[in-house]
Formats: C-alpha cells, structure tokens, sequence
C-alpha cells in the first residue's frame, strides 16, 4: 500500500478529481481490495494496476456524483438560515448574525467533498451517517471523520475575535 498509494492517488488526479477526493478515493480503494483479499475474492494480485483500475473505477463514480451535485446543487447563500429569535435585542442579533458569517465563511474554505458532507448531513430531515456515506460513495467513518474536521474549523472561526 505505502509502495503505489502516491501512483494510485496520481492516477486518480489524472481523471480530474481533486486532491481530497482523489485521497478519499485512494483510500476506499485499498479498503475495498483489503476486504477483498481477506474474503478470498482475489485469486492474483497485480499491483499497482489493480489498485489503479480499483480507483479508476471509485473515481470515475466519484466524478459523476461530483457533476450530479453541481447540477442540482443549493448554495449557501440560498438556504434560509435562522440562528437567533427574531425578537432578540438588536445587538444579539448582529453577534448571532456575525458569528454565523464567520461560520459560513469557513465552511466555503473547506473543499467540495466537506462541504456537500455536512450540508446533506444537516438536510431536514436528518439522514444518517451510513445513508450519507452511501450516497457519496464514502465509508461511514470517513464522513464522520469529515464532519468533525468541519466542526472543529467552524468552531474555531465562530469564536475568533475580527
């Protein structure tokens, strides 16, 4: 794995992803063909190329989930959100309203893959991890994983000072 990952993740940039999602995608390659191997379901074992048609194959329904999205994609902008009452004191607000800007501009630094993570992950209603995960082509503990890393950068650019 440490010997091709570098070649597998070159070939998946190859195909037009973009750095995270081709190391997403590098990863669930070596699970799958780890799970695989474990079941007895590889009778050879030919690498790099059957890592790389592994992440081929991963990347490009990656790739088309990814043009999937931007078709039918919501931005931020356009989603109604509502952190405080609307009858609290106007200085309430302007801090509310500050800190959910803050929050905002951080979650549009993250890349596209943390961004549609934790936007479906917070759709009303709910789904669950394991659903979202599915959709994305995602293990459940790499979304998981993904949304803390997205908690935490917005927590820390909600209790910045400007």
């Amino acid at each position: 794995m440490r010997l091709h990952h570098r070649r597998v993740v070159v070939s998946l940039l190859a195909l037009g992803l973009l750095i995270d999602q081709a190391e997403d995608v590098a990863n669930q390659t070596w699970e799958r063909l780890i799970e695989k191997e474990r079941k007895g379901e590889l009778e050879e074992i030919h690498m790099p190329g059957l890592a790389i048609r592994q992440a081929r194959f991963l990347g490009l329904n990656a790739l088309k989930r990814r043009q999937q999205q931007q078709r039918s994609t919501v931005t931020l902008d356009e989603q109604p959100i509502q952190l405080v009452d609307a009858g609290a004191n106007p200085e309430t607000r302007l801090l509310a309203r500050d800190q959910l800007d803050r929050a905002l501009a951080e979650l549009a630094q993250c890349s596209a893959n943390a961004q549609t993570v934790f936007m479906d992950v917070y759709h009303d209603p709910p789904p669950t991890h394991a659903q979202v995960a599915e959709r994305l082509g995602l293990s459940v503990q790499r979304v998981r994983q993904i949304l803390c890393e997205v908690r935490r950068r917005m927590r820390a650019a909600m209790e910045a000072r400007s």
